[in-house]
């Protein structure tokens, strides 16, 4: 590696350059101009024992050396790897590391920009970071009435370059980059939505149209419900749901794929629901990713028992909403479906009684009327005997005359 010397004219201790060409590793030359420069064998140069040898003597010539020698030098490496390099040299490093992640957030400050960062290790996590730095090239920036926005990096997975060190409070790295960002392309997240979505569309998951309510009417005695009580979204649909808590039966749980998964089986063996709700608040594309899981899907489409989902807000993107019986976008929607049949419900249990009521009175109206023939004909019989022992009554007086 080749790197530039720097001393007097810079502001900086002019014997600090001599002092630094006696360190194993590291010889000098002159190029053509004559200028004086360092090369520097990464494989065999100690960072760590320059700084630890010279940062008391020449402080700032020290960290000025490390800026120029990490700007030179970067090391790609994984999240799993940069983990593991944080926990064993400390939660800040000098050392210029080259990583990929995904762009979910772009934020502009007064003075910087800062990139939210999602990484995958191994399986897609949301392990959140922060990227800091103080320029933007101009293809990733769109001027409009409320000023600059970031536009063309949310949803990209990048190549960056920088520094990195760890928050013990927010629990988050961050990186301070040092050169310019690399778009790989699209992020994981979209790649893996898209390709879902095919898979979908090939085994006839997707249902059209399907933010309709559906009929003919769900009938149900009792609705099973996915949720998980310390969210907005369940306090949204408790407001709302005029269903009674004992028709209810309920599955509190982190709604993590797998978990939603082991409860759509177990309300579908249990067979004591007849419709099964599924609720959420709403969140970001990478907040609601788990509800576009391949094998949640799955478990969705396959469902013996008719699914209404309520999950973020109306035009988030959701795989398993998309293959539903009903998605009602967001958890008011499904407790107002749910109330909506209820009441379709009771109308037609009081329709039904209504109807018995009537053929009940029909019933005894006829019964009545029937009665009523019955004693008019013996009123009837009775006349006909009266007459004709009248008749014979006469008859013996005029007789006996």
């Amino acid at each position: 590696m080749r790197l530039s010397q720097f001393g007097r004219k810079e502001g900086f201790d002019d014997k600090f350059k001599f002092e630094v060409k006696d360190l194993r590793g590291v010889s000098v030359r002159k190029n053509d101009d004559g200028f004086y420069y360092w090369i520097i064998d990464e494989n065999i140069f100690d960072l760590k024992q320059f700084r630890d040898e010279f940062i008391l003597k020449y402080p700032r010539e020290v960290k000025e050396f490390e800026k120029r020698y990490n700007e030179k030098l970067s090391k790609e490496i994984s999240f799993t790897d940069l983990s593991h390099f944080i926990t064993e040299n400390g939660y800040k490093s000098q050392q210029l590391f080259t990583i990929e992640a995904d762009v979910y957030k772009c934020v502009k400050s007064q003075f910087s920009y800062y990139l939210g960062l999602i990484f995958d290790d191994d399986k897609y996590k949301q392990i959140e970071a922060i990227a800091k730095f103080d320029f933007m090239p101009d293809e990733f920036i769109s001027d409009i009435d409320d000023g600059e926005v970031i536009h063309d990096l949310i949803n990209k997975r990048i190549k960056l370059t920088g520094t990195v060190s760890f928050n013990e409070k927010t629990l988050k790295f961050q990186f301070n980059i040092k050169r310019n960002i690399e778009i790989i392309g699209e992020s994981i997240l979209l790649s893996n939505l898209h390709s879902w979505e095919s898979i979908c569309k090939s085994r006839n998951w997707l249902k059209l149209n399907n933010s309709n309510p559906p009929g003919p009417l769900i009938q149900f005695e009792k609705i099973g419900l996915i949720y998980n009580e310390n969210t907005k979204g369940y306090e949204d649909f408790d407001h709302f749901i005029n269903l009674p808590s004992p028709l209810i039966i309920k599955k509190d749980i982190i709604l993590t794929a797998n978990n939603i998964i082991q409860a759509i089986n177990e309300l579908n063996e249990e067979r004591k629901c007849q419709v099964i709700c599924i609720i959420r608040g709403g969140g970001s594309l990478y907040d609601l990713y788990e509800f576009s899981d391949l094998h949640l899907v799955e478990a969705v489409a396959n469902s013996k028992i008719p699914i209404v989902i309520g999950i973020g807000h109306h035009g988030d993107k959701i795989l398993c909403a998309d293959v539903a019986t009903y998605n009602a976008s967001s958890p008011t929607g499904v407790a107002k479906y749910i109330n909506f049949l209820m009441g379709s419900k009771n109308k037609k249990i009081r329709e039904a009684t209504q109807r018995e009521e009537k053929s009940s009175m029909n019933n005894e109206i006829e019964h009545l009327k029937n009665r009523i023939r019955e004693l008019e004909s013996k009123i009837a019989d009775l006349e006909i005997q009266l007459r004709q022992k009248n008749s014979r009554g006469l008859l013996g007086r005029i007789l006996n005359t």
